[in-house]
């Protein structure tokens, strides 16, 4: 489970002495050799935007960022004749020692950091340019459902194109016990299920929930990575785990009862069947 608890987000910005030094000393790294524009190094820090770093949560004094972030405080409709409008842009987004902190899943970290964004100024969109210099930049978003929109030939230099890249934020809303919640954020629980009516049916992987308790207004957003359909509770939580679903239960007939107390479920699980979805935080 790639879980976001395991990174702290440090907001960088220009005044931020402790930290701006560090920020400007990996653009020139990473970036400016791309564009070969230094411009790029004080660009992170204009007004219309927010610069931040990635730590490992151990990393308590907060000295090797695993990855870094730049993206617009306001929506955008720029790229508004490829159809990608009211749109989260994102100028930076990339791992600071690439080989070494893929494996950690820092860079769906940075991703599902930016996803949440998006789901709280209620994008439609999600885009970003990618240099062909780095295809496996590109190659990555394609993985994370993003769609070539556009190519600018020699955008930026005369060896190299720039591609525009997209993808459509679906936010879900939908309730859940604080237990399970706090399971949730704790990276306890990582598997939802519920039975197959619409509101439900019409999720699809790569979109995001925002599970959300209205009484103590706690909320977590989650990325959906798989969905699998089920003909029963018992189904699902035997070749999902149980614990997955259902953290600390005693067995199976335990966690089926549990589903079949909520109203309604039991009928609609023989009518319609169930739905398990697994989730990423």
């Amino acid at each position: 489970m790639n879980n976001l608890n395991k990174f702290d987000f440090v907001h960088v910005s220009a005044a931020s002495s402790n930290y701006r030094s560090l920020v400007e000393k990996i653009i020139k790294k990473v970036i400016v050799p791309i564009y070969q524009q230094e411009e790029y190094v004080y660009k992170v820090f204009k007004e219309d935007r927010i610069c931040e770093l990635m730590f490992d949560k151990e990393d308590k004094v907060k000295s090797k960022p695993l990855g870094i972030l730049v993206y617009k405080k306001e929506l955008s409709d720029e790229f508004g004749e490829y159809g990608i409008e009211k749109s989260f842009e994102v100028k930076s987004l990339f791992l600071i020692n690439a080989e070494e902190n893929s494996k950690k899943g820092s860079g769906s970290a940075l991703l599902l950091r930016i996803l949440g964004k998006c789901a709280e100024l209620r994008a439609e969109n999600l885009h970003l340019t990618v240099s062909s210099l780095v295809p496996s930049v590109s190659e990555f978003f394609k993985k994370k459902h993003f769609v070539e929109k556009h190519c600018w030939g020699k955008k930026y230099r005369e060896d190299a194109d720039e591609f525009l890249f997209c993808r459509r934020v679906h936010l879900h809303q939908i309730t859940l016990q604080e237990k399970y919640l706090q399971m949730i954020i704790n990276g306890q629980k990582n598997k939802e299920g519920r039975t197959n009516i619409d509101l439900f049916k019409k999720i699809e992987t790569g979109e995001i929930i925002r599970f959300f308790n209205p009484n103590t207004k706690s909320d977590v957003f989650v990325e959906v990575v798989d969905k699998n359909h089920f003909p029963s509770f018992k189904q699902m939580l035997v070749e999902g785990g149980i614990n997955n679903y259902l953290p600390n239960i005693n067995g199976l007939k335990e966690a089926i009862e549990i589903y079949h107390s909520i109203p309604n479920y039991r009928e609609r699980e023989k009518n319609l069947g169930v739905l398990g979805l697994v989730c990423a935080i």
